[in-house]
């Protein structure tokens, strides 16, 4: 498994460590800050292009709906790892 730190907390740790040599600090805080997160993208049930709708869903109650991609019953706020996003919900 990776390690995961905090963007800031390595920011902090390296202008410490260089704070003698500030050019030098600057531009790998810079390279820190473009550098991708390993934060996963969460998409809750209610965004996914699995989420249906329709007369089936009234069955179970409001927040709850029918999960073709487990095939059963989700609340609308639960997600899992086989989740898409909706085209129509980009953010």
């Amino acid at each position: 498994m990776k390690d995961l730190i905090e963007r800031q907390a390595a920011i902090d740790a390296l202008m410490d460590e260089f704070k003698r040599v500030p050019t030098t600090a600057i531009r790998a805080k810079n390279r820190i800050e473009r550098l991708p997160s390993a934060q996963p993208e969460i998409i809750h049930c209610e965004n996914c292009k699995n989420w249906q709708t329709g007369w089936r869903n009234r069955e179970w109650g409001q927040g709850y709906h029918w999960c073709s991609c487990v095939d059963g019953v989700r609340r609308s706020d639960w997600f899992c790892a086989d989740a898409e996003r909706r085209e129509d919900d980009q953010q």
